[in-house]
């Protein structure tokens, strides 16, 4: 699916690309359903350079909105964007900034070492400050807000794929809300299909993520 989609889904999940499960991997500890046939899925259209730069400025008020939401007697600085991090660059940029800036950072990283993701931990808000400095300096690229025919399609993998190959594996869900709801009220719809309480990283989850796919 399109970038858009990776990024609606972020924090919920990752993006459902309807990839083909692999039965063969998981046959131990895990069972797939039949992937249903819901066609292509839809993207949204690109973003003008205008609308581009209006979710920008959005994403950098939001932003300074959390370091007053500490911090209310806060300054706002200056800052100068010159140009978007990129899935490549990301890491190192902003571990730059944080590090000239003299602030504590925490990683994400893989199990094998690979950091994915850096971010500050501002003590004060003198550090508060210099975190929103970087992360304003440095965005990630916006993306197209997914359409309703995006959404539409995500409301069907999740209802006829990936609830359903939960509830297989034993993992049951509350029931969904209509797709008219889910639509028109995303991202605060309220339901998403999840693995609840199991613990992360163990055989058994793995085997459920490999069956029941939510991501390239």
């Amino acid at each position: 699916m399109a970038g858009a989609v990776v990024a609606l889904l972020a924090g919920c999940a990752s993006e459902p690309v309807g990839r083909t499960p692999n039965p063969t991997a998981t046959a131990q500890l895990a069972v797939t359903i039949p992937m249903p046939d819901l066609g292509a899925s839809p993207t949204s259209p690109p973003l003008s350079p205008a609308e581009k730069e209006r979710q920008r400025v959005s994403a950098q008020d939001a932003l300074w909105g959390t370091v007053l939401a500490t911090y209310p007697d806060a300054v706002r600085p200056e800052v100068s964007f010159t140009d978007y991090v990129t899935d490549e660059n990301r890491v190192d940029v902003r571990s730059s900034c944080f590090a000239a800036a003299g602030l504590e950072v925490e990683t994400g990283s893989t199990a094998d070492g690979v950091v994915l993701s850096v971010s500050a931990l501002p003590r004060n808000q003198a550090e508060a400050v210099s975190a929103y400095v970087c992360d304003a300096e440095h965005p990630t690229e916006p993306y197209p807000l997914p359409n309703d025919a995006v959404l539409s399609w995500v409301y069907d993998y999740l209802t006829q794929f990936l609830a359903p190959c939960y509830a297989a594996n034993g993992i049951e869900n509350p029931a969904p809300p209509t797709r008219e709801d889910f639509v028109a009220q995303w991202p605060n719809q309220n339901w998403f299909p999840s693995l609840g309480d199991m613990p992360m990283g163990t055989p058994r989850e793995e085997a459920i993520l490999s069956a029941c796919p939510t991501a390239n």
